[in-house]
């Protein structure tokens, strides 16, 4: 028993770290494609069945970490993912095996698939992370527990071995936060710039890549007027101080919909979600007299304070698919926007 149990777990631990690694993007805007889906079914899927062939079976009932399982997917993948994922795995294992409890786990599978996304929304809405996944591990467990209380009537003469799961899953939920967070920062930390704090360049192309097609995207891109003319006039650390400056302009104006980039040295990318053109353009032009009236504490030869200013150029994402055909747009908007005396907005047109 010490065995199967230890290699449950070996399997879960694996599959939440390959999980955590591979996964990239932002869930809260960002929708994973259907072949995607089916991938993580079939990654899903894959370790269920590993976890059925390491199962203890007690008096008939059978023991494994399903539950953890199930608990982990509707969290951290979604119901799009996990339902199918369970319906697999239920109906795998019903035909896999004879009797009872093949029957007993087809039953359990149809009733996580048909609470288990509800009761997972219900308990968000009232707990942090740790309980919310606590809760979700309870639940899953709690649903297998009642059915071999009924179907095998052996629930208090294993009581050892539901104190065993749940001793165990405890454990494993701190180990997989602790994982999940370390995981989570090393990432946060792979995708800012280090002197702006702001999202780098490789977030940049991962975001545009993952955009959702009904929705409607503007992309900018923001240059530095004569940027190399300062860093030569007043050195590099000025140069760094104004970037910080600029950027904290750029931090000020972000949202869920607005979301800012320094994708080179003086050249900043944004992605405006659901706005028009007038919206848009409206926002790059309160953002260029903003950048404009920056105290930037620099004095020319003549004594004259330096000012900054940004050029801009902007068109619409008419199609996510074509990202390199709207990013040269954006650019060519830009190189207008050079060529009219820059300290200006340029949208792109055809």
């Amino acid at each position: 028993m010490e065995v199967s149990i230890l290699a449950d777990l070996s399997v879960l631990l694996i599959a939440v770290l390959f999980f955590f690694l591979i996964k990239s993007g932002e869930t809260d805007y960002i929708e994973d494609s259907p072949r995607e889906r089916l991938q993580y079914i079939f990654f899903v899927v894959i370790v269920g069945m590993l976890l059925l062939q390491f199962s203890v079976v007690v008096q008939g009932a059978r023991y494994d970490y399903r539950f953890l399982l199930y608990a982990l997917t509707i969290k951290y993948i979604g119901p799009k993912v996990a339902l199918p994922s369970i319906v697999i795995i239920s109906m795998v294992r019903f035909f896999w095996g004879t009797g009872i409890a093949a029957c007993t786990s087809l039953l359990y599978g149809t009733i996580l698939v048909l609470t288990i996304s509800s009761v997972s929304r219900v308990l968000k809405k009232f707990s942090n992370d740790f309980v919310h996944l606590l809760l979700l591990v309870f639940y899953t467990l709690f649903v297998g527990a009642s059915i071999n209380l009924i179907v095998h009537g052996n629930f208090f003469k294993d009581s050892q071995m539901y104190l065993i799961l749940i001793i165990s899953s405890c454990m494993m939920i701190g180990i997989f936060l602790w994982i999940i967070q370390k995981i989570q920062n090393i990432r946060e930390e792979s995708e800012l710039d280090f002197l702006t704090q702001l999202k780098n360049s490789r977030k940049f192309y991962l975001d545009i890549a993952r955009l959702k097609e009904e929705k409607d995207y503007y992309l900018c891109i923001l240059d530095i007027d004569f940027f190399k003319k300062i860093n030569d006039s007043f050195g590099h650390q000025s140069g760094d101080d104004l970037l910080k400056k600029i950027s904290l302009l750029f931090h000020q104006q972000e949202s869920a919909k607005i979301r800012f980039y320094r994708i080179g040295g003086e050249e900043f990318a944004c992605l405006v979600e659901e706005c028009s053109c007038d919206e848009t353009y409206d926002l790059m032009e309160t953002i260029r007299q903003s950048v404009q009236q920056i105290n930037t504490n620099l004095q020319d030869e003549h004594g004259e304070t330096v000012t900054v200013t940004i050029s801009i150029g902007m068109t619409k994402l008419a199609n996510v698919t074509a990202i390199h055909q709207s990013i040269h747009q954006a650019d060519e908007a830009l190189y207008l926007a050079k060529n009219s005396g820059r300290n200006c907005v340029k949208v792109y047109s055809v």
